[in-house]
Parts: C-alpha cells; sequence; structure tokens
C-alpha cells in the first residue's frame, strides 16, 4: 500500500510538473525564418490551439516590428505522448514589410519598366534568347529581384527565375511586334511603340510618376487605309484615382489641374490595368508636354511624372501622327 501511495503522489508530481504551457521562441533558424513553439505538459485531444497559440506569438513578434507575418509552415508533434514527448505546435514564418497596393504596384512597375526598356535596347532580333535574357536580369537585378526579395518574401533565386520568364516574354513579344511593322524606342523615361492594329497603326508615349504607382499615356491611332479610325487622347492610369482619392464614376467627369492649367477628364475602365483610368479625349500633346514639369493635381492630391526624354517622345509622336490633326 505504501509503495502505491509513493507511486500516485510521484506520477501526480510528474502531472502537476509538466501541466504548464512552455513557450520557446521565436528564435532566427535562417536569412529572415523564426521557429516559435508552444509546448504542453498534459496530454490534449489535438495540437491545433497549440499552433494557432504559437501563430498569435508570431503575429505579435512581427507586429512590434512593424512588418507583417508570413506563414512558411506548421507543424504538431504527432506522439506518441509519453514522457520526455509532449504535444507540441511549431510555426515557421518570417517577417515581412507591411505594403499597400500603391507600393506593391510601384515595386512591380518598376521592375517590369526596366525589362521592357532592356529587351528593347538589348534586343538586335536575332541574338538567342535565352542569353539575352539573362543579360536583361543582371541590368534589372535591384528592381526586379534585389527589391521583391527584400519586400515580398520569397527566395532570390525564385524572383530570378521569375524575372528571367518576364524578360523572356517581353523580348518575344518586342520582337513579334517588330515583324509586323512596329516599333519601339527608349527616350529616358518615356517610352515609344508603334503597333499594327486591324487597318491601322497604333502610337503611345508612356512614362511613370515618380513612384511608379500611376501612368500617363499619350495614344494616337493612324489608318492605315482611311481616316476614319484616326484619334489621339490622353491617359491617367494605374493607381492615379486612388492617388488622387477619387472614387470611379462610370458617367462621371472630372476637372483637375494639370501644370497649373485645369482640364475635363472622364472616367473609363482601364485598359492595360486592372484598375480605371481617367482621359481627356483628342488631347494636345503640346499643350501637356510644353515644358519641363508633368504634375497632377487636384485640391487635395498632387502627382509628378517624370519628364527625362519628353521632348524627344514627343517629337516622335507629332512624326507618327501628324496626318490625324494638325493641333497634335
Amino acid at each position: 500500500m505504501r509503495n502505491l501511495v509513493l507511486l500516485f503522489l510521484f506520477g501526480n508530481f510528474l502531472l502537476m510538473g509538466c501541466s504548464a504551457t512552455k513557450t520557446y521562441g521565436p528564435t532566427l533558424v535562417s536569412k529572415n525564418t523564426y521557429l516559435v513553439e508552444r509546448e504542453e505538459g498534459t496530454f490534449p485531444l489535438n495540437n491545433l490551439p497549440l499552433v494557432q497559440e504559437a501563430e498569435k506569438i508570431a503575429v505579435h513578434f512581427c507586429n512590434i516590428r512593424n512588418e507583417q507575418i508570413d506563414v512558411i509552415s506548421t507543424k504538431t508533434n504527432p506522439g506518441p505522448y509519453i514522457l520526455g514527448n509532449y504535444p507540441k505546435g511549431s510555426v515557421y514564418f518570417s517577417c515581412i514589410s507591411k505594403l499597400s497596393d500603391i507600393q506593391r504596384l510601384s515595386i512591380l512597375n518598376k521592375s517590369s519598366s526596366c525589362i521592357t526598356k532592356s529587351a528593347i535596347e538589348f534586343d538586335d532580333g536575332i541574338s538567342e534568347v535565352g542569353s539575352l535574357s539573362k543579360a536583361i536580369v543582371n541590368e534589372c537585378y535591384d528592381p526586379c529581384v534585389a527589391q521583391k526579395e527584400k519586400f515580398m518574401n520569397k527566395s532570390e533565386s525564385y524572383f530570378t527565375g521569375s524575372c528571367i520568364a518576364e524578360a523572356t516574354n517581353a523580348l518575344y513579344k518586342t520582337r513579334n511586334i517588330t515583324r509586323q511593322g512596329g516599333s519601339f524606342k527608349v527616350f529616358n523615361d518615356f517610352m515609344f511603340s508603334k503597333r499594327k492594329g486591324d487597318g491601322h497603326f497604333r502610337n503611345t508615349i508612356h512614362t511613370f510618376s515618380s513612384d511608379y504607382s500611376s501612368n500617363l499615356y499619350f495614344y494616337c491611332s493612324v489608318g492605315t487605309y482611311n481616316d476614319s479610325v484616326n484619334t489621339h487622347y490622353l491617359s491617367l492610369a494605374g493607381k492615379t484615382i486612388q492617388n488622387l482619392g477619387l472614387e470611379y464614376n462610370s458617367k462621371g467627369k472630372i476637372n483637375l489641374s494639370v501644370n497649373g492649367v485645369e482640364h475635363e477628364f472622364v472616367f473609363l475602365e482601364g485598359e492595360f490595368d486592372d484598375n480605371y483610368e481617367l482621359q481627356i479625349p483628342l488631347a494636345n500633346i503640346t499643350e501637356y508636354l510644353n515644358s519641363n514639369k508633368i504634375i497632377v493635381s487636384n485640391d487635395k492630391h498632387t502627382i509628378v511624372f517624370s519628364t527625362k526624354g519628353y521632348m524627344d517622345a514627343k517629337e516622335r509622336m507629332i512624326k507618327e501622327c501628324s496626318g490625324i490633326n494638325k493641333d497634335l
């Protein structure tokens, strides 16, 4: 009997001594990868609460760094639960910068802009695409790989591979357009493109805002057989509407200042972005590219667009579209 009592007391001592839930970590286990674990001394029916508790600790850890959590994987101890092997929930995670939609788009636009411009400048039309793609990624390593790795929490090899694929696609796309009679030209921060459509050529010059979240386009379409498709207009796309603190209005118009002069814009669904755009039909290109600044604003917000290369881009656009309107 005495032995049974001692055994009972010893068992209770073990249970009491092991009943407290313990936390291990967060511990840095590799580059920007942390591990936090919650271990239970008793024997619950499953480990899910432990994983959830560990994830809450991980979220708090990232929050105090003003970052957000990116859960890489979770793991539970499958048992059997015997002395020294207690229920445990583990969470591997990273802390990444909190990016707004506009910040994320800025990073992506810087990358795609560099790749597209480099594809235009590097390609001679006959060189092997694979080698050119690697050269383009080397040229665009910072925006396409380093910055994405820093803010989007994927590996260098992942972004290198995706950038090579993007560069390859850009090369094939520009070659295809060129073979159909189109052309491209880079003027510093402006890019000119001429693409053949159904019975017309569409000419475009494009530049980004200083933070790469808004796009400015001038378009003109010139008919190859008749002038019924001739048109030209200015478009503000990307996150322009959000950057100006506006809401999309399918039937709306709004006055905005361009370089201090008020102009009427109409709201339209975006053509190249998953967003909406503001457009001025029949816009006079010289009215907007007549100085070394392009500033679009309303009473609360301002967007500054790059003007590097704007004079050469404007001259090319006027040359290609001169038959449309003498005031282009």
